[in-house]
């Protein structure tokens, strides 16, 4: 079963990508140097990425939810411990 969060993410982003022409998605052939894009849709793909960004690092979001719930025990103390400021023994940076 897929995590509750990342449903919800996805359903979001899926929102997100409906909004937006299906021409700013599709890929060039390997090896082609021409430009396939038009500088309106060069504009909408950059609006696409930000706001698909804005999703993703949005704080205490469904995707960082989902990316806090995936993580090993290990990796949240890690983690936390840094946030407090404390470091390993083998943090030299």
């Amino acid at each position: 079963m897929r995590n509750a969060h990342y449903r919800n993410y996805d359903t979001k982003k899926q929102n997100i990508k409906k909004k937006y022409p299906q021409s700013i998605f599709k890929r060039p052939s390997p090896g082609r140097t021409i430009d396939v894009y038009t500088a309106e849709e060069r504009k909408l793909h950059q609006e696409y990425l930000k706001e698909l960004t804005d999703l993703i690092f949005e704080p205490d979001g469904d995707f960082q939810e989902f990316t806090w719930e995936i993580m090993s025990e290990q990796d949240k103390m890690i983690m936390e411990r840094k946030a407090r400021g404390r470091k390993w023994h083998y943090d030299y940076d």
